[in-house]
C-alpha cells in the first residue's frame, strides 16, 4: 500500500499542522482519489484497474548455423526444454541424490536403458553366431556385476536373466535383417536441406549412418534399438513414439534424399 493509505495522510484538513487537526469527512478522502495499491483487487476495488496488456509472440530467431536432426528431434520431443535452452540459454535438469546407503533392488529407466545399451553393443551387434552370443553376454553380465551393477545374490541371479532374456530373438532378427541387407554402406549419406517461409529459413545438416545395401543397389538403415519401443503387455500394448523420434526423422531425411 501507499502512504496515501493512512489517517495522517488522508484524514488530515488541508493545512492543518500535527496530530490534533481535524479529520476530513471519508466521503472527501475517497473522493480525492489519492489512494494507491499494486494489489489487482484494491485497484478494481477503487476503480483503477490497469488496461489489460496485450502479448505478442516472440519474433522468430534463425539459427546462427545449420542444425542437425538430432536438435530437430529433441525439439519435437520436448519443444518447451529446446525453447529455453537455445533461446534462453536455460537447462532443465533433474537432480537426484544417489541413495548409497541402501541397495537398489530395481533399475530405474536411465540404468536400465545404459546397461541395455552395452549389452547391445558389446554383444549383440559384435557376436556372429549364438555361441559367440552367449559368451559376450556372458562376458558383459560378468563386468557389470564386479562393478555393482546387478546388486548380489538372488538380485543378480534375477537381473541376470532380466537383461538377457530378450536379446537371443533380438540376435535372431538381426541376423535375418543382414542377411536381406548384406552389404554395409562404408561412407554414411551426407544431408542438407533447407526450409523457408514467410518467417525464416532453416536449414538442417547432418550425416546419416548405419547404411546397408542389398543385391539390386537398394539402402536401408539397420539399427537395434537401445530403449523399449512398446509399453505395457498383451493387447494393451501401446508405441512409445518418443523412443522412435531421432530414427523416424532419420527416415524421412533418406526420403527426401530420393533414397526408398
Amino acid at each position: 500500500f501507499s502512504r496515501s493509505y493512512f489517517p495522517k495522510a488522508n484524514g488530515l484538513e488541508e493545512g492543518g499542522e500535527g496530530e490534533n487537526s481535524s479529520p476530513r469527512p471519508l466521503a472527501e478522502v475517497l473522493e480525492a482519489r489519492r489512494l494507491f495499491t499494486y494489489e489487482r483487487e484494491w485497484r478494481s476495488a477503487h476503480g483503477g484497474e490497469a488496461a489489460a496488456q496485450t502479448q505478442s509472440a516472440l519474433p522468430y530467431q534463425a539459427p546462427e548455423e545449420p542444425i542437425s536432426l538430432n536438435d530437430l528431434a529433441a525439439f519435437l520431443k520436448k519443444p518447451i526444454d529446446t525453447f529455453y535452452q537455445r533461446r534462453l540459454q536455460v537447462r532443465f535438469e533433474d537432480v537426484e541424490d544417489d541413495d548409497t546407503d541402501n541397495e537398489n533392488f530395481e533399475l530405474d529407466g536411465l540404468d536400465r536403458w545404459r546397461l541395455d545399451n552395452e549389452l547391445i553393443q558389446d554383444g549383440l551387434l559384435k557376436a556372429s553366431s549364438d555361441e559367440e552370443l552367449h559368451d559376450r553376454l556372458q562376458a558383459t553380465l560378468d563386468r557389470m556385476a564386479r562393478r555393482g551393477d546387478l546388486g548380489m545374490g538372488v538380485t543378480e541371479h534375477r537381473l541376470r536373466s532380466e537383461l538377457a532374456g530378450r536379446l537371443p530373438d533380438l540376435f535372431e532378427r538381426y541376423q535375418n535383417a543382414l542377411a536381406d541387407w548384406p552389404e554395409a554402406v562404408a561412407e554414411p549419406l551426407p544431408f542438407d536441406y533447407r526450409f523457408e517461409s514467410a518467417l525464416g529459413s532453416v536449414e538442417i545438416a547432418d550425416l546419416i549412418d548405419n547404411l546397408r545395401c542389398n543385391a539390386q543397389g537398394e539402402l536401408c538403415r539397420l539399427v537395434v534399438a537401445s530403449s523399449s519401443l512398446l509399453t505395457g503387455s498383451g493387447s494393451s500394448k501401446k508405441v512409445r513414439y518418443a523412443n522412435l523420434m531421432r530414427d523416424w526423422l532419420i527416415h524421412l531425411a533418406g526420403q527426401l534424399g530420393g533414397q526408398p
